[in-house]
C-alpha cells in the first residue's frame, strides 16, 4: 500500500459520524 492510499482511509473514517470518546483518543494520540 502507499501512504497516499493509508492517508485517504484515515481522511475517509476521519469524515464519519465518530463518538466523542473516540475523537478524544484520536487527538491525544496526535498529541
Amino acid at each position: 500500500m502507499s501512504s497516499s492510499y493509508l492517508l485517504l482511509l484515515l481522511l475517509a473514517s476521519l469524515a464519519l459520524p465518530q463518538p466523542t470518546f473516540a475523537n478524544d483518543a484520536a487527538i491525544a494520540t496526535l498529541n
